[in-house]
């Protein structure tokens, strides 16, 4: 069966870490695993982004509300001489306690996680794929993520996927090549069909086309499904087939 490796956050959502696929074809159903993938004591990069927006939209709407009380002092102030002028009350920033048990996470995470490119002033032992470079980097999703977590001996999720997709390309074009020589009537038919004699034979080139076509199509449908599945189990994958993560 193939296996999806997930790695979970305290907030409940996954990233994918990599795939195990069948070597044969790929299996409808994915099974999701988390072997030597320990659940990380903070909040997926989405959650955080989202609370920091959250945060920053309240802090300005407090903002707001400071500066027209202010105002209003003011022009109060003047028109009453009777009265001193008001001093705007100064207000302290605390933040809320996290959750028993859980760790708040470090600093320099939060600094990390958003960056949006690749580049060299990133820590030499941070987590990367090994299809990380210069011109490929991952989403802030694994840049958050610590470097003793496995999984980085190969490329990320999204490559993988593409990898495994041309493999099968190269082994549908090489089996079309292999069979057309002896390719025959009732082998050119499905669902029970009768070939007809007036039907032609395909060219090779014709037949090499049709057998990727269904090679594509197939793959196309399952990581459709593996997406829908994935989904349902709050691990960030795109709405595309491509299995990418959410921005």
């Amino acid at each position: 069966m193939c296996k999806a490796h997930v790695l979970r956050f305290c907030c409940g959502h996954g990233v994918l870490m990599g795939f195990d696929v069948c070597r044969l074809a790929p299996c409808p159903i994915l099974k999701t695993t988390g072997v030597k993938l320990p659940q990380q004591p903070y909040k997926c990069y989405n959650c955080q982004n989202r609370l920091s927006n959250l945060s920053s939209t309240m802090s300005s709407s407090r903002a707001g509300c400071d500066s027209s009380m202010s105002s209003r002092d003011s022009a109060s102030s003047q028109g009453s001489s009777a009265s001193p002028p008001r001093s705007p009350i100064a207000r302290t920033k605390t933040s809320a306690p996290l959750p028993g048990g859980i760790a708040r996470q470090p600093t320099e995470c939060s600094m990390l996680s958003r960056r949006s490119t690749w580049n060299d002033s990133l820590p030499a032992k941070a987590f990367a794929f090994s299809c990380c470079s210069s011109s490929h980097f991952v989403t802030p999703h694994y840049m958050i993520l610590p470097n003793h977590l496995p999984h980085q001996d190969h490329s990320c999720p999204p490559c993988q996927l593409e990898e495994l997709r041309m493999r099968a390309d190269r082994e549908a074009t090489a089996s079309a090549k292999a069979e057309y020589p002896h390719l025959t009537g009732e082998m050119l038919v499905s669902d029970g069909r009768v070939w007809e004699d007036w039907q032609t034979k395909p060219t090779l080139e014709g037949y090499i086309d049709e057998k990727r076509s269904d090679e594509r199509q197939m793959w196309l449908h399952v990581t459709r499904k593996w997406t829908q599945d994935l989904k349902k189990l709050r691990v960030l994958v795109a709405e595309e087939d491509g299995l990418g993560l959410l921005g």
